[in-house]
């Protein structure tokens, strides 16, 4: 027999009674006190997914790395269940119940939090006593379980992949950050590289600048949706992936982040007479992900060959380079030099990542020929 009593506060949802408290690792671990109930299709029973053992892992080390600091901390509840009625007494504000006659716990929500903990404890055992919020439903059988758990899982949303790069650029610039007691290994990680700064920089100052092809059609975080813009998401994730890494000259070359900026800005400038001229930009892939990751990932040799040379930015320059390269380009990959084929409905439309790194490798090419052409002297 296992007799736990807890402080906790009754919450009546409509049919559904739940018990807001708390639970400990030795409460957790110590016999059969909860179960997770796998999604078996075969046999058409269970509802969990399994296990991610990463995203375990991940929790155990923030909770292992932040314990000591006092910033270990798992806020949000997990949700348990029993298809038991729990013994709850309103004058004390108090939960009892006997994990033998109820248990185990169904986990409806919350078994990567679990495992996390388990995980932790094994290498910080004085974290037994950690308290985690935990909402328990009862009277639940196996069907309610179920759909609580899709309910819970399909109605909240996570944060934004901009939020997430807004809130990442504010702890990279802002004063005090260094004197917090802990901070999460990876989000020290993410401010240590900056990329997510230095991108989300490049990205609004395009967004912003009334020379800019960019201007206004960049969908920024908790700006209203458009299907004519890029998300701030994917064009700051293609910066980060193609530009501001050790192969791009732009990011060694430049530690004036106004300067690259403005490098940036008459890149694309360039592109957009090339490729879109005085076309609809709303309506042209140029300013859509694939036409992005396109551009931004053959502007590494465009760089490359200018800062080998004349170290000249202009509009006039930049277009220069790239004309070299279009003109010794095969004959199958031509139609790029055609701003017709960079509209909406057209060949450029087609494209996915595969297909469009195929036209980046044939870019290449054509550049390096064009450099090895210009050498030649008769």
């Amino acid at each position: 027999m296992s007799l736990i009593s807890r402080p906790a506060v009754e919450i009546s949802q409509g049919n559904l009674t739940l018990y807001l408290t708390f639970v400990t690792p030795d409460d957790l671990f110590n016999g059969n006190f909860y179960t997770v109930d796998a999604l078996e299709p075969r046999t058409q029973e269970g509802y969990q997914r399994i296990l991610d053992e990463n995203r375990a892992n991940r929790l155990s080390r923030h909770l292992i790395e932040a314990i000591d600091e006092g910033y270990a901390h798992l806020p949000t509840t997990i949700f348990l269940a029993t298809d038991r009625s729990l013994d709850y007494d309103e004058e004390t504000k108090t939960l009892s119940f006997d994990t033998d006659e109820v248990g185990p716990f169904s986990v409806v929500d919350g078994q990567h939090r679990i495992e996390g903990l388990r995980k932790a404890i094994t290498k910080k055992p004085y974290m037994r006593d950690f308290r985690l919020p935990v909402t328990i439903g009862s009277n639940l059988d196996n069907t309610h379980q179920m759909y609580h758990f899709y309910v819970v899982n399909t109605t909240q949303v996570p944060v934004d992949p901009s939020m997430r790069q807004q809130i990442t650029k504010r702890f990279t610039e802002m004063a005090g950050v260094e004197d917090l007691p802990y901070m999460p290994y990876w989000l020290n990680r993410e401010i240590a590289k900056g990329s997510d700064a230095k991108a989300l920089r490049m990205v609004e100052f395009l967004n912003e600048h009334d020379d800019s092809p960019l201007q206004g059609r960049v969908q920024m975080a908790n700006d209203p949706k458009s299907r004519n813009k890029i998300k701030q998401s994917s064009i700051v994730s293609v910066f980060k992936s193609q530009v501001f890494v050790a192969s791009h000259p732009l990011a060694v070359q430049e530690t004036d982040p106004e300067r690259a900026a403005k490098i940036m800005l008459n890149y694309f400038r360039a592109i957009d007479e090339m490729f879109v001229d005085g076309r609809d930009r709303s309506k042209t892939v140029v300013y859509k992900s694939n036409g992005i990751f396109f551009f931004l990932s053959i502007s590494k040799w465009v760089f490359n060959s200018i800062y080998s040379s004349t170290r000249n930015f202009t509009i006039q320059s930049i277009t220069q380079v790239i004309q070299d390269a279009l003109n010794e380009l095969d004959d199958e990959f031509r139609s790029i030099a055609i701003a017709e084929w960079w509209m909406s409905g057209h060949g450029a439309s087609s494209l996915n990542r595969a297909s469009t790194g195929v036209y980046i490798d044939a870019f290449q090419q054509a550049l390096a020929a064009s450099q090895k052409s210009d050498d030649i002297v008769l």
